[in-house]
């Protein structure tokens, strides 16, 4: 009984109960603590409390009994007074007895917030027993802002007891509490839940719509579940912070309602959080989009955040929404997607508030929709989001791929991405190769986009990359957000934009919510990857549209659509300025600036006049086109002013920039205060000049003035008005230095290589070259050049199907006139000696135009005309070409450009180009057709020898076509059909079977009625050239008869004009050209007379390689020279050689006297019957006669001895033209002419000396063998013999002999030609000389050493002609 009693007392003085404990610390009328109690040997005690009096920025803002600021926990005090790192405090339950010994259940809720070392043990021990170091259970750290349920089994003996051990972490704001206690017999049925207990439940039915305004006293369910309930604050009668919005979104107005966080309090120590909670929202299958508006404006604005929580489930980690950028004192839409829920959930708004927070953030006009969100912005640079919020359309072809670095194909795509400029950075690109096939679109769609509209215009900037020969097009649309199907195209590029990043701005704009397409299309070949970065969707307006002053003024960047209010002139110019950046330039081949001078970027404006705006007439576009723009008004001036502007003239057609000063109400001056001409460099230049004082309103007016090519740009910039004041001081930076780039020794191709061995197509022209193989008929449609199969058969290199060349097409009719292709070879190093560079080229159909060849030293422009050129129809077959190139200090390119002409019919090609040390050979260009332009009409085969009838337009000087000719030439032989005009028979043959053209002048024809006869493409020279024909003009009717002469790069230029009756005979005329490297055509045009009897004839057109004055040998040795035996080789088919005598050794010949060196054939007594050949060099054919002399000896016992002479022609075939033998005149040097006849040489011949030894030891010598155009008769007036030259040294008798006879005969020709001039003293000049008529400059200029400086005579010059000149005013008024 004692014992009993003393247990009940220990019992009871040690808080022992019978029976187990629960607690939720809510009973407020008797022991709220249910006989819990502090330790007494820790140093921190646990309190009790609610949320409503609650200081703490950590502790819970609700219990977890009744989640409400009224329920009460027990918890840590880790702020003053009691903060110390490593306190602890301890929470004992009264000692429980059961009676027996089992297992037992705890049960309890948790909240730890704040710093990471704050820790919470659960010991189980048996009444008495020491608190050990092992916990039942432990947690350490910040486990977030909620409260956590917990559930501990345990086994104990009878006499139990629960401790909570609580220790504090190193930062005073560190809290724990704990609430509803439970401990109930047997083990926990569950584990504890995986779920954390919401902070709030302040509804429970959830709503399933929701929009809201804030207006008339409705916070529609929020709940401020912030440290501080007055933190979110709703503007009713209480003003917001002098950053907060002047009005409400809803109505404007200042007595509107909104909700709002300011700078409060003003001594803020910590970061602060402040969270407000929306009702419970109802489960919802689709996604849905909760719209609202928010101002956010401050220095220091802090973070706005939106969180989607589900019921009974902690605050997600990462929001759904976020900002933390100022809106500008600007109410502003912002949309949240919510993804489909499977549960009830809130929206939380959460205020990040720094301690440096010094703005205001507001929310207003909230409204949740049944649809995915639409968003104002959108931005990716495809790095640590990939796409971002773009996605790949599901309906196309192919998807845009993710990448870095270099892409898969050769000569396409980007080598690095333009965000941070290296390989590692990422773009998105379209891959041309397989799979992918011709036409085949990717396409990727913005995020869905909010309709714009005045408060909310939005600009698309993107950068895009277009590099390759088969890159098609780049296409940027928007669809709306109701029909998909229906697009509206806003931007657009095709081909070749060159291997770099550009910049584009596209002004966005819908009054639905739309999406923005980004559509690349596939081209025909692996050479089209098209690639984008950095894209941005930005509520702004583009740069373009950027009004940084909108008023009138003379200062203007250009940067606004306003122009500063400067005006186009609209009557007296021609063209207008253009407002354009450089991502618009892209449209024309631009010289112009890469960008502007204001932003130096893509987007910056400048203006710009170009030849690529001029008007055109019938497709032709006319030069010397003048662009007038005027500035605002400026006021009287009182003292001195000055304008400033940056100008950019680049390109190798540029012509002139001026600036006038123009007082109000009169014209523009004649003199400009400003004016500049020519290229200037690829980079912008200040300018300035002083303005006098005016006592009147003036204003400035630019003018441009355009050349006559599509390489002549000019632009202007920043212009700065200094009023009243003289222009401030300012130096003109060079350009920054450049970096040459790598070069090589030549650029040999042959274009095998897939890779077109590093050729490039340039991106300054308009079209491209193609790499093409295999047979024109057989190749695929889109290998194929097209029209009419004008493209070669094969290669040159394989001649096969397999072989591969580069090709111009022309035949698109997309195609304008004058369009370029132009093909750069890699640079090519410095070189201080002429290098060869050899080239087959094919060129053929009627539309034949140019192939032009260009040298471009690195850092210069191009120049106007290229330093060769070739033109028109040359026929189905691969030529030979050499272009010469001279030392060169710097790398260059050589440019191969092909033209587009008037037809569609036509294909350029090259193949094979070599480059070869030293100067080109001279007889190289003989492999080309080496008689093109000569002609005696008597082949079977091409009785026209490539001369074509005239069938091109051309155009007037008012920009009219019309046909150049009315009617045909006529090949004929014998009589022509009309009576008393025309020729009997030609003057080849002189025969009534010989052929030659003409024209019939009789009906249809009409008087000035005119024929055209065109030459196929003559080879130029660097020396003077001879143009030589026979005419026939007989007839009271006979018009007249012109040669024209032009090259690739001139208009039509007449060298001889006849007018009138020549008599009934075939007359030579013949006309000089000055040294061309070039190719260039001939044209004979012929006009019918007053009446019928009018018929004019033409034969025998030789083109002379040699000036015209005298017959200048084609062939012609000496042997005077050691080695120099003039081209004459050794036959290695004869027995012996000829041998060469020194002058200065001793004779060979015993009894011949001379002092000349010869050659000879000499044998002994057994050589009887060999041979010896020696054959000339190749002889072209050039002439219908040529006259053969040469000097010959027989020995005095060259008994039997011969000399043979044979002419080889070019097919192979040898003729014998004489043998010569010996006779009594022995030991003599005898003189031999003898003419040949065209029917003797063919097209191209050799002259054949044959010596044929006899008995004994004879000698035949051999020397002076020529060649010369024409007869001999005409040239000696003998008639084919031999004549006894005696020795080498002729007599002074037979010397002066000659002489006199030919002083008679030059007495009598010169006293004929008098009397012929006096009886034609109306007739104009012999000579015609043609000028440059280019407007740049008149100025005769000598031709420049180096290439890189312009001559405007190098392509166009001067042409003496011998043949009679005349004007006729009849005819040309006529006409």
């Amino acid at each position: 009984m004692m014992w009993n009693i003393l247990t009940l007392l220990v019992l009871a003085a040690a808080n022992v109960v019978n029976g187990l404990v629960s607690c939720d610390f809510e009973n407020t009328v008797g022991d709220p603590w249910c006989s819990f109690y502090q330790s007494s040997d820790d140093n921190l005690d646990w309190k009790l409390d609610t949320a409503r009096t609650q200081t703490s920025f950590t502790r819970p803002i609700l219990d977890h009994t009744l989640s409400s600021v009224s329920g009460h926990y027990v918890f840590i005090e880790s702020s003053f007074p009691t903060q110390g790192t490593g306190r602890i405090a301890r929470l004992l339950s009264p000692t429980m007895i059961t009676g027996t010994s089992s297992d037992f259940c705890l049960q309890f809720s948790y909240h730890m917030y704040g710093p990471p070392d704050q820790t919470l043990h659960v010991f189980a021990r048996a009444h008495g027993q020491a608190v050990g170091q092992n916990s039942d259970w432990h947690k350490t750290g910040d486990l977030g802002d909620v409260w956590r349920e917990q559930n501990v089994t345990f086994s104990v003996s009878q006499g139990f007891q629960i401790i909570f051990e609580a220790t504090q972490g190193t930062n005073h704001s560190g809290d724990v509490s704990l609430d509803d206690i439970s401990i109930t017999s047997g083990a926990c049925q569950q584990a504890t839940p995986n779920t954390t207990i919401s902070p709030t439940r302040p509804s429970a039915t959830p709503i399933t719509e929701f929009e809201c305004n804030l207006d008339y006293n409705n916070l529609c369910g929020f709940q401020a579940a912030t440290r501080n309930p007055t933190d979110w604050k709703w503007r009713g009668n209480t003003n917001p912070s002098p950053l907060g919005p002047l009005g409400d979104h809803t109505s404007g107005s200042s007595t509107g309602f909104f909700l709002f966080v300011s700078k409060d309090p003003p001594n803020q120590q910590q970061e602060q959080r402040i969270r407000i909670i929306s009702p419970l929202i109802g489960i919802n299958t689709a996604s849905k989009c909760l719209m609202f508006h928010h101002f956010m404006n401050g220095n220091k604005v802090g973070t706005l955040n939106g969180y989607v929580m589900q019921d009974n489930v902690t605050l997600p980690l990462e929001p759904v929404w976020s900002k933390n950028v100022s809106t500008s004192d600007l109410w502003q839409p912002a949309f949240m997607d919510i993804a489909p829920q499977g549960t009830n959930y809130q929206v939380v708004f959460e205020v990040i508030r720094g301690t440096d927070f010094n703005g205001c953030i507001a929310i207003d006009d909230l409204k949740l929709n049944d649809d995915i969100c639409p968003t104002v912005n959108a931005t990716t640079d495809f790095e640590k989001n990939g796409i971002g919020d773009f996605i790949q359309d599901q309906t196309d072809d192919m998807d845009w791929r993710m990448h870095s670095g270099r892409t898969y194909s050769y000569y396409t795509g980007p080598n690095k991405d333009h965000t941070f400029g290296n390989t590692s950075g990422h773009f998105i690109y379209l891959e041309a190769s397989y799979p992918a096939r011709p036409g085949h679109v990717a396409r990727l769609l913005s995020p869905l986009l909010l309709a714009t509209s005045a408060d909310y215009p939005r600009c698309l900037t993107f950068w895009y990359h277009m590099f390759g020969d088969d890159v098609e097009a780049l296409n940027i649309y928007i669809i709306n957000g109701t029909q998909s199907d229906q697009r509206n195209v806003l931007w657009s590029r095709a081909g070749n934009r060159g291997n770099r990043w550009r910049a584009a701005e596209v002004h966005l704009e819908s009054s639905i919510n739309f999406q923005v397409v980004f559509e690349a299309e596939n081209g025909n070949g692996y050479r089209g990857d098209i690639a984008l970065d950095d894209i941005k969707i930005e509520a702004d307006v583009c740069p373009g549209e950027h009004h940084f002053h909108n008023y009138s003024s003379i200062t203007c960047d250009f940067e606004e659509s306003e122009l500063c209010y400067y005006e186009q002139e609209q009557f007296h110019d021609d063209v207008d300025w253009t407002w354009i950046n450089s991502d618009s330039a892209a449209y024309y081949v631009a010289t112009g600036p890469t960008y502007d001078h204001t932003r130096k970027d893509d987007l910056g404006f400048y203006l710009f006049v170009t030849y690529a705006n001029v008007r055109t007439y019938w497709w032709y576009r006319i030069g010397n086109q003048k662009a007038h723009i005027r500035s605002p008004y400026a006021a009287p001036q009182k003292r001195t002013s000055c304008l400033e502007f940056w100008y950019h003239m680049y390109g190798r057609d540029t012509e002139s920039l001026r600036v006038f000063v123009q007082n109000e109400g009169e014209d523009i001056p004649s003199e400009p205060a400003f004016e500049i001409s020519g290229d200037q460099g690829n980079f912008w230049h200040r300018a300035s000049f002083d303005i006098d004082v005016l006592n009147i309103r003036y204003r400035i007016v630019f003018e441009a003035t355009t050349g006559r090519t599509y390489q002549d740009d000019i632009a202007i910039d920043d212009v700065k008005f200094y009023n009243n004041s003289y222009c401030p001081p300012f130096v003109t930076q060079p350009p920054p230095p450049v970096t040459l780039p790598p070069s090589r020794s030549n650029a040999d191709c042959n274009f095998e290589d897939i890779y077109m061995c590093n050729y490039t197509q340039r991106i300054e022209d308009n079209m491209d070259w193609s790499r093409r193989n295999g047979n024109r008929y057989t190749r695929y449609w889109y290998y194929r050049t097209r029209p009419r199969f004008t493209g070669p058969k094969f290669d040159h290199t394989k001649k096969n199907n397999n072989g591969f060349y580069m090709n111009f097409d022309c035949g698109w009719w997309y195609y304008g006139i004058d369009y370029r292709a132009q093909l750069a070879t890699p640079y090519i190093s410095p070189h201080t000696n002429k290098k060869c560079m050899q080239f087959y080229y094919y060129m053929y159909g009627n539309g034949v135009d140019f192939l032009n060849l260009y040298l471009l030293p690195f850092g210069y422009t191009l120049t106007n005309d290229p330093q060769k050129s070739f033109y028109g129809n040359q026929g189905d077959q691969w030529n030979y070409g050499t272009f010469e190139l001279p030392s060169c200090r710097d790398p260059y390119i050589v440019i191969f450009e092909a033209t587009k002409g008037f037809y569609y019919w036509c294909d350029i090609a090259i193949d094979d180009i070599t480059f070869l040390d030293g100067p080109c050979p001279e007889d190289k260009a003989t492999q080309l057709p080496p008689t093109a332009g000569n002609c005696d009409f008597e082949s079977d085969e091409d009785p026209l020898c490539g001369y074509e009838q005239d069938t091109n337009y051309g155009i007037s000087k008012y920009g009219y076509h019309y046909v150049k000719d009315d009617f045909d030439w006529t090949l004929n032989s014998g009589n022509t059909s009309s009576a008393n005009t025309g020729p009997t028979g030609d003057h080849t043959l002189n025969s009534a079977k010989g052929h030659y053209m003409y024209i019939e002048s009789s009906l249809p024809r009409r008087p000035w009625n005119n024929a055209r006869l065109i030459s196929p493409l003559i080879e130029g020279s660097e020396e003077k050239m001879c143009v030589q024909f026979y005419c026939h003009m007989k007839g009271s009717g006979i018009g007249y008869l012109y040669l024209f002469w032009q090259t690739g790069v001139t208009v039509e230029q007449k060298i001889i004009s006849i007018i009138g009756e020549q008599g009934d005979d075939w007359v030579v005329k013949t006309a000089e050209l000055e040294p061309f490297p070039g190719q260039f055509v001939l044209i004979f045009e012929a006009y019918v007379g007053r009446v019928t009897y009018g018929d004019i004839a033409i034969d025998d057109i030789t083109i002379l390689r040699q000036p015209c004055q005298g017959h200048v040998k084609e062939s012609e040795c000496s042997f005077d020279l050691a080695g120099d035996w003039c081209g004459y080789t050794q036959s290695v088919e004869d027995d012996l050689n000829w041998k060469w005598h020194d002058a200065n050794q001793a004779n060979p010949l015993l009894n011949t006297t001379g002092d000349k060196s010869f050659v000879y054939v000499a044998g002994g007594s057994s050589d009887k019957g060999k041979i010896a050949r020696i054959s000339s060099r190749a002889i072209d054919g050039r002439s219908s006669q040529h006259c053969l002399e040469f000097d010959y000896y027989f020995s005095q016992n060259s008994t039997s001895s011969k000399l043979t002479i044979a002419i080889r022609r070019n097919n192979g075939n040898q003729l014998n033209i004489m043998t010569l033998v010996v006779d009594d005149e022995k030991d003599n040097w005898k003189h031999q002419i003898n003419t040949l006849s065209k029917g003797d040489v063919g097209e191209k011949f050799q002259v054949i000396f044959i010596g044929v030894l006899g008995e004994n030891q004879g000698i035949i010598g051999l020397d002076n063998p020529s060649v010369s155009l024409g007869s001999c008769e005409e040239q000696s007036g003998q008639s084919s013999s031999s004549r006894s030259t005696g020795s080498a040294s002729a007599s002074v008798a037979t010397f002066f002999g000659i002489l006199s006879a030919f002083l008679i005969i030059a007495l009598v020709a010169a006293a004929t030609y008098y009397l012929y001039r006096k009886r034609r003293d109306t007739l104009a000049s012999y000579t015609v000389r043609y000028e440059n008529k280019d407007s740049d400059n008149n100025e005769m200029k000598s031709m420049p050493k180096q290439l890189t400086i312009e001559n405007p005579l190098y392509s166009d010059p001067p042409i003496i002609s011998t043949a009679v000149s005349f004007d006729n005013s009849d005819m040309n008024g006529s006409k």
